[in-house]
């Protein structure tokens, strides 16, 4: 991964990883985005294959990007998904900010991040109709939008459930999520797995309040 600066990429001279951000916003496009229209961009491209950690290893470069539409079922909560066209590989999804982070992440963030999609696939719904549609802040009188961590907060949740996975699986997960070549199924907590029903018995058990965003917002940013 290169790390001193200036960083060059597509043959163009970039101050800082920021920098990099800004420039492809607007190449990717997400507000513009169009499924299965080709596009490329050696900017792009050489980020991918410099810095993604699932890619670098690989040193392979992308020829085309897209936009594919995600299938219910896939274990992605987003509807559609940036890829590139792998050579060897055919297309694969990925997120371009993983490649502009100063540190590769670690098997324990992306076990988090697992945590997260399974709260917003399969809890998130069902407790804020459960909670009602009124921010429970006091005097507010905007509709609940989110559903807030009461007791036990959700990073408590996730430290309990990592504590309990086995060092053995958090290595298998990591070379899974590493090199798996498979494009069809996004890597979720496995249904029936220890650790997964941990996850959803202290969910269950955890108290929640409705809140709109903006008080979402200062609640959790008053915790931290």
């Amino acid at each position: 991964m290169q790390n001193q600066k200036p960083y060059v990429y597509g043959s163009r001279s970039f101050s800082s990883l920021q920098a990099i951000e800004q420039y492809l916003k607007p190449v990717i496009g997400f507000k513009q985005r169009i499924l299965d229209a080709r596009f490329f961009d050696d900017v792009l491209a050489d980020v991918v294959v410099d810095r993604h950690y699932r890619w670098r290893h690989r040193g392979v470069r992308p020829v085309s990007f897209t936009f594919l539409e995600n299938s219910a079922g896939d274990g992605r909560t987003w509807s559609d998904s940036l890829a590139g066209d792998f050579p060897g590989w055919g297309w694969q999804r990925f997120s371009y900010r993983k490649c502009l982070r100063t540190k590769d992440p670690t098997m324990e963030q992306e076990f988090e991040r697992m945590c997260r999609e399974r709260w917003a696939s399969r809890w998130r719904i069902p407790l804020s109709l459960r909670l009602g549609g009124e921010c429970a802040f006091p005097a507010c009188e905007e509709a609940a939008t989110d559903v807030d961590h009461v007791s036990m907060q959700h990073k408590e949740i996730v430290s309990r459930c990592w504590s309990i996975l086995p060092e053995h699986e958090r290595e298998a997960w990591w070379n899974t999520l590493l090199h798996d070549d498979s494009n069809e199924h996004h890597f979720v907590l496995i249904e029936g797995h220890p650790v997964t029903e941990e996850y959803d018995r202290l969910t269950r058990a955890g108290t929640y309040q409705p809140l709109c965003k903006a008080h979402h917002y200062r609640i959790t940013s008053s915790r931290r």
